[in-house]
């Protein structure tokens, strides 16, 4: 098993999860600013709800974690040998179906890195 795959797969997501942590807390820092000249909406003062800042943090974050729990579902079934290592970079591979050419409908591993590798495994 290729420890440096391992490690990339759940790296790379938890950086993006902290980027996105980072963008939405400074999205939220940034609204109440530009809301502190105090603008008027038919006579009322706008207000801006804290809950904002969850829904913020929710939305930036919702997809990296959901990319990091099938990563980590993915490093689980690799070190189990239920799936292969590409043969061209180590990473794991996933069960695909060829939807075009002269295998179509057949299945193979496909690696998971997939367009930036093309290694695949044919079954059957």
């Amino acid at each position: 098993m290729n420890q440096g795959a391992k490690n990339k797969l759940i790296v790379k997501p938890v950086i993006v999860i902290l980027m996105a942590v980072a963008a939405a807390l400074f999205i939220y820092n940034l609204i109440p600013y530009q809301l502190s000249k105090k603008p008027m909406l038919n006579g009322r003062e706008i207000q801006f709800p804290p809950s904002v800042a969850y829904m913020l943090v929710f939305a930036f974050t919702l997809k990296p974690i959901l990319n990091l729990i099938s990563n980590l579902f993915l490093i689980n079934k690799w070190e189990s040998g239920a799936t292969p290592s590409c043969p061209v970079c180590g990473y794991p591979m996933v069960n695909m179906v060829a939807k075009r050419g002269r295998y179509i409908g057949q299945e193979f591993w496909g690696c998971y890195t997939f367009p930036n590798c093309n290694g695949k495994i044919h079954i059957g």
